[in-house]
């Protein structure tokens, strides 16, 4: 700095003593009006240099201080390290390890009036309550091939019939303390050596485990709180991909336990045997957006099941064999669904058709009472779905479920059974991507005895999923 000083103070010396030559033409005035413009810019040029000394200053600074932080994280391997010596082998359990569960607070108001509009029994009066339900549990995967899976949920503790239908508890009995049960217990096994070719996966489960069956199909058959136990085997083929058409195959086999014999009585054990196959297909091209198709047929074979119905009891249905009561010899079922979904334009949801049919082959009943109630229908439509926050759907159903078409303690419970017929309406609506209001509205009428007899069924509801 103080050369550039120098060589400046030399080059205004050299103007004055220009300026006082004889020969210089220029004037004295001019002469100071030029020194006094070199000195302001000096001056401005020493300002400058001041200012960027200080930034640089402050920028060693801060080097030197994110060099000291760096020095103070750990890397991975020394995390690794210190949380081993904090928690010994317990990080292999920790990992892959997930925890989930869902809450449903219930508001439930029942109505069952005849055609006099009045209650018919009893045991049909009407009914308010309020209701929860609380699942939780947790899959751990031991390699990419092996998964164990346990969850426990709440259940009706005041029955004395056990439930299968149900995870409700009402609230009742002056405070008493709430019943819960074990829901799943199960271990799953999906080699990746079987995806080979046009094989996209194997699956093989066993122990009590989410029904594979009622996600691919309606209620007819299956209440969506039955877990069945046993074990089954899933494979998923894809047969067709191109830029327009998509067309994917699942088969499922499974041997499901329903009773164990015992040698006291003579009791053969009984045992669900079924087969299932469900195509799905995505068309593009056509529409915006793809039509999805699925078409789903599943055979069920229950053996020793029926003969053992002192096991099952369940009032109002066909396992009660008494005056008057339907009562299904045995159980060989085939159900065929189909459905197709469509969407228009991106500001209309989803609009999801479907059609449910089932029948009974074994339709013979003791006492040859009801020989042809052995079959089961529904139609309906969802539109949209509940999912992210904002977003709804809403479904309308109607069903007809003959007493001897499927047994009636799997069937779902708020239809009440088999010989009913009715509708179900149901809409929901994401408040959060994790809460969800719901609220359903279901009309149900006897098939047999006194079809007057109409039952209302309406439920608000609160779901949180964790």
């Amino acid at each position: 700095m103080k050369k550039k000083s120098y060589i400046i103070l030399a080059i205004m010396t050299g103007f004055l003593l220009l300026g006082s030559h004889p020969l210089t033409y220029a004037e004295d005035t001019q002469l100071i009006t030029l020194v006094k413009d070199l000195q302001k810019q000096v001056m401005t040029l020493q300002k400058t240099v001041s200012e960027q000394q200080v930034k640089i200053l402050d920028l060693e600074k801060v080097r030197v201080e994110r060099k000291d932080v760096q020095q103070d994280i750990q890397v991975p391997e020394d995390f690794m390290v210190n949380l081993k010596e904090s928690i010994g082998d317990s990080d292999k359990w920790l990992k892959d390890l997930k925890f989930s569960g869902d809450f449903r607070l219930r508001y439930e108001a029942r109505d069952m009036v005849d055609s006099a509009g009045k209650a018919t029994t009893s045991a049909m009066r009407d009914q308010n309550r309020f209701r929860y339900r609380l699942r939780y549990g947790f899959t751990k995967k031991f390699n990419p091939d092996m998964e164990v899976g346990f969850r426990m949920a709440s259940i009706p503790g005041e029955n004395v019939v056990p439930t299968r239908t149900t995870t409700n508890t009402t609230l009742d009995n002056q405070f008493a303390f709430k019943d819960i049960a074990i829901d799943l217990a199960y271990v799953k096994y999906t080699p990746g050596w079987a995806e080979v070719g046009p094989v996209q996966g194997l699956e093989i489960t066993a122990g009590k485990f989410k029904n594979p069956i009622s996600h691919q199909a309606s209620w007819i058959i299956w209440d969506g709180d039955v877990t069945p136990e046993g074990l089954y085997e899933k494979v998923d083929v894809g047969l067709l991909k191109t830029d327009d058409l998509e067309v994917n195959l699942s088969a499922l086999a499974g041997q499901w336990i329903l009773e164990e014999g015992t040698a006291l009585a003579s009791h053969d054990d009984a045992e669900l045997y079924l087969w299932s196959g469900n195509l799905t297909t995505k068309v593009k091209g056509i529409l915006k957006y793809p039509i999805e198709t699925r078409h789903h047929v599943t055979y069920y074979d229950y053996r020793d099941f029926a003969s053992r119905l002192g096991n099952f009891g369940a009032a109002g249905n066909n396992f009660v064999n008494g005056a008057g009561t339907l009562a299904a010899e045995d159980f060989n079922i085939w159900d065929i669904y189909n459905e197709a979904s469509f969407q228009f334009d991106e500001r209309i949801p989803k609009l999801t058709l479907f059609q449910d049919y089932v029948e009974n082959v074994s339709n013979h009943a003791w006492g040859g009472l009801g020989e042809e109630e052995s079959s089961a229908w529904a139609l309906g439509a969802k539109l949209g779905k509940a999912k992210k926050k904002g977003t709804w759907e809403v479904s309308y159903t109607y069903a007809q479920i003959e007493a001897n078409a499927v047994p009636s303690v799997f069937t779902d419970g708020d239809f009440t059974g088999t010989n009913e017929r009715g509708s179900v309406i149901r809409g929901s609506y994401a408040l959060t991507d994790s809460l969800k209001l719901s609220s359903a509205a279901i009309f149900t009428n006897n098939m047999r005895g006194d079809q007057d007899a109409e039952r209302r069924l309406f439920q608000a509801d609160l779901i949180w999923t964790f």
